[in-house]
């Protein structure tokens, strides 16, 4: 269904100029707005997971050359299917720009959109408190150009949010384990392979209170040394970091093993490190801190930095994820969590910059979002919702609650959502980890990660390249 906000003319028309002496040529240009690109990117998992109850508002923004609002149109649509048809009367020697958004109105819309006045100043930004199965969130949005000599046009929009399924897995697990908690410190085991495939570790380390509340000592990190018998026992192998409480993070500083080669000439280093393209650049070794569980957010590895020598490089290098699962023996009985949630910080702000939105957030760095689930209000062991979030950068974690204190927190996951995509994040509540993939619920797609092949070794920079032969290794002085 097609209805016109007012009638179209496509005849050119002449008007005296501002002093009287020269002729302004208007055009009239015909608009058709088509808002329902808005949904056609994403899937639903059952067939009432789209449906709404409220009416689409709609509202297109005309800009001049100079950026300054001179229109501004507003209407109500039952669904995004139905389009509108505006009429501008345009200066001939003028370009417009046309910003049209769609979303779902109400007693209280899920956007406000204000500073209009300016292209630049414009801003849309997400109110609502976003909750499970919450449809109010989707955004359609275009940013067209339109020229006077174009006697009509079509405008299609597309989504501007991304649509994020959040499934809490196996939510009464906790009922038949008890609730328990493990301590932080003590002895936890892994087991990795390096990034080249060849060679698997299993090892135990042991984490120890330092000095302050805050200070950690781990000890025997690093397994190929611990394999060759260099264990904190002899006084190496032994790294110092920082305990986070809030953030759940366990934070060790690049710092030497203790041992060296070449007598004691060239250190040994533990590192962390990050990918970007083909290289690994040098950061801090970051684990994030789950209920009996440290799980590796960088690369992490033990190097030498010898430039010149064909002997430099790394004695055991492997990818982030590594799980170290505690050996203790935990605490608690206390029954089933009273709320599990998944917690978020997310973009919520959309600009614009010419005809590109720009996203960023409101949200303080310690402030986030969340959707909660009471696993006593539901015979269901799997239950999910959806969301509707602006691109960027996307930081999410699971908790659970029990007698209202915060008992276990999972990793931080941290995703780039791209914009009108669609995602699954899981939290399996059996063990507190989050897991994600592109596509619906019961769709697994590849999640792009950057290849660990094709590498180079630019000074300062070291690709993963194993040592060519074995060096004698001696306690750093």
């Amino acid at each position: 269904m097609t209805v016109c906000l007012c009638g179209i003319a496509l005849a050119a028309c002449q008007q005296s100029g501002p002093d009287g002496g020269g002729v302004v040529v208007k055009q009239e240009v015909s608009v058709t707005i088509k808002p329902s690109g808005t949904m056609s990117n994403f899937t639903a998992y059952n067939a009432n997971d789209f449906s709404a109850t409220q009416k689409v508002q709609l509202r297109c923004l005309l800009y001049d050359s100079s950026g300054k609002r001179v229109k501004d149109d507003s209407a109500t649509l039952n669904d995004f299917s139905e389009e509108k048809t505006l009429s501008y009367t345009l200066s001939g020697n003028e370009s417009y720009t046309l910003v049209a958004l769609a979303y779902y109105g109400g007693s209280s819309p899920a956007y406000t959109v204000s500073d209009t006045e300016s292209l630049s100043s414009l801003t849309v930004k997400q109110t609502t408190e976003h909750k499970s199965s919450d449809m109010n969130a989707v955004l359609g949005y275009a940013v067209e150009s339109i020229s006077p000599s174009a006697s009509s046009l079509t405008v299609p929009l597309q989504s501007a949010t991304s649509l994020v399924y959040l499934e809490w897995k196996n939510i009464h697990a906790g009922k038949q384990q008890g609730g328990t908690t493990y301590p932080l410190y003590g002895d936890y085991q892994a087991t990795a392979t390096d990034i080249w495939g060849k060679n698997t570790y299993t090892w135990t380390i042991t984490v120890e209170k330092g000095a302050s509340d805050t200070e950690v000592i781990i000890k025997n990190l690093c397994p190929y040394f611990a394999k060759e018998g260099w264990t904190a026992d002899k006084g190496v192998n032994i790294f110092t970091g920082t305990y986070n409480a809030t953030a759940k993070t366990i934070t060790l500083p690049i710092q030497e093993t203790g041992l060296s080669y070449g007598n004691g000439q060239y250190p040994i280093s533990l590192v962390g490190g990050r990918l970007d393209g083909d290289l690994i650049y040098f950061e801090d070794l970051v684990f994030s801190v789950g209920n009996g569980t440290l799980t590796t957010t960088k690369i992490m590895g033990s190097l030498c930095t010898e430039d010149e020598s064909e002997d430099a490089g790394w004695y055991e290098l492997f990818d982030s994820g590594i799980v170290f699962n505690s050996k203790e023996t935990p605490s608690g009985g206390q029954g089933e969590p009273d709320k599990y949630l998944i917690i978020y910080h997310n973009n919520d702000i959309m600009r614009f910059n010419g005809r590109a939105p720009v996203f960023s957030t409101s949200l303080a760095e310690v402030n986030n979002n969340s959707s909660s689930l009471t696993p006593a209000n539901y015979t269901g062991n799997s239950i999910y919702g959806l969301v509707f979030l602006f691109p960027g950068q996307f930081d999410i974690f699971g908790r659970a609650y029990t007698e209202g204190k915060t008992s276990v927190d999972s990793p931080m996951t941290k995703v780039n959502l791209m914009g009108n995509n669609q995602y699954v994040f899981s939290l399996e509540c059996s063990n507190m980890s989050i897991t994600y993939s592109k596509g619906t619920l019961n769709t697994k797609s590849d999640i792009l990660i950057p290849s660990l092949k094709t590498w180079k070794m630019p000074s300062g920079v070291y690709a993963p390249r194993a040592r060519g032969k074995q060096l004698e290794i001696t306690p750093r002085p």
